[in-house]
């Protein structure tokens, strides 16, 4: 059964015994998680144990799932799985629905970002009428809006008309992002700025959270540490696998294709603005780094493992997190050598 995530109801969260929340707004996802948890402690009226099941758990214990439906706990508490997306393929083949059903002291949440149509254990749960799917795409403007004066309301902040109107709330897609602003804005005011006017884009901006481009430039750059950082909070962000690859190989090929330019005529700027989208001025040294330590040989290796991740998760039945973050880290770890052995 699938409902609208504003039309959720008490009820239903205490008939349904197992829920699937999935969508690119994260923070809805995870506001929807809240939710039935917290009505969960409130009507059991009992000690909730909140239990995390993801694919290291289940490399030690195949039953793990089956196990934990099948047995009551001793002092009587219910409780809840909750299942992350690496999850989907074992849940997929060993979930019973019916015998689910039937559980009075448990509770299955499967909770996870975008997911594909086609995805057998969203089908699963769309087609079972024991189990309630709960999709959370981009909030409205008026949903926006609300979240973001309530933040700022909640610190005491109120800012003036002619800074708010000039708020785009249309760039805001994820509700974490659109509330990790919110918060720089109240950090930006406590911290001795009282007049905002002027300078709220500025405020936006320059601290954003990370972006697409800065897990690419350090993939490329070999900044291994730093890596791993961006790409989760991508990942936080609702970003999915196949987003990311192809951002990786539109990267890619703007490193081929200045290469063949500049291999030509030898002239930098002629070379950069052959480029489009043309690359931010903050990042253009970083740029030319990469055309420095990265040869047109290595980005066609690159490429051919981009394209067989892609092809890799769109054939598989369900999406592996490790299959992009493997290939990003063998970019990293390359680029770090090279990084060593490069001579200005």
């Amino acid at each position: 059964m699938i409902i609208q995530s504003n039309s959720l109801r008490i009820d239903q969260i205490l008939k349904f015994n197992s829920f699937l929340i999935y969508g690119p707004n994260i923070g809805k996802v995870d506001d929807i998680l809240r939710k039935i948890v917290g009505i969960l402690k409130t009507d059991w009226n009992k000690e909730l144990s909140l239990i995390h099941f993801n694919s290291e758990i289940e490399n030690k214990n195949k039953d793990f799932i089956d196990e934990q439906l099948n047995s009551e706990d001793l002092f009587g508490s219910k409780k809840v799985i909750i299942c992350s997306f690496e999850s989907i393929g074992v849940l997929s083949k060993k979930l019973n629905f019916d015998k689910l059903k039937e559980s009075k002291f448990a509770k299955l949440i499967l909770r996870t970002g975008e997911i594909e149509k086609k995805n057998v254990a969203r089908q699963l749960f769309e087609k079972s009428q024991y189990s309630l799917c709960i999709p959370c795409y981009e909030d409205n403007e008026i949903e926006k809006k609300k979240i973001f004066f309530d933040l700022l309301n909640k610190m005491g902040i109120n800012i003036p008309y002619s800074v708010s109107s000039t708020i785009n709330f249309k760039e805001f897609k994820e509700r974490n992002i659109l509330r990790q602003n919110a918060e720089k804005i109240i950090c930006h005011i406590l911290g001795g700025e009282k007049k905002p006017e002027g300078n709220l884009n500025y405020i936006i901006k320059e601290f954003s959270a990370f972006s697409m481009d800065e897990l690419i430039y350090s993939v490329f750059s070999g900044k291994i540490n730093f890596f791993e950082k961006s790409y989760q909070s991508l990942c936080n962000q609702g970003k999915n696998q196949i987003t990311i690859l192809n951002a990786f190989s539109r990267h890619v090929q703007k490193l081929k294709l200045y290469l063949s330019y500049y291999s030509k005529n030898k002239n930098v700027e002629f070379s950069m603005k052959k480029l489009y989208p043309p690359i931010f001025f903050k990042q253009k040294k970083e740029f030319l780094f990469h055309t420095k330590i990265w040869e047109i040989k290595d980005l066609e290796v690159i490429s051919k493992d981009l394209l067989e991740a892609e092809i890799q998760i769109k054939s598989g039945s369900y999406r592996h997190s490790l299959i992009d973050k493997k290939i990003f880290l063998k970019i990293a770890m390359t680029a770090s050598k090279k990084r060593k052995n490069f001579k200005s």
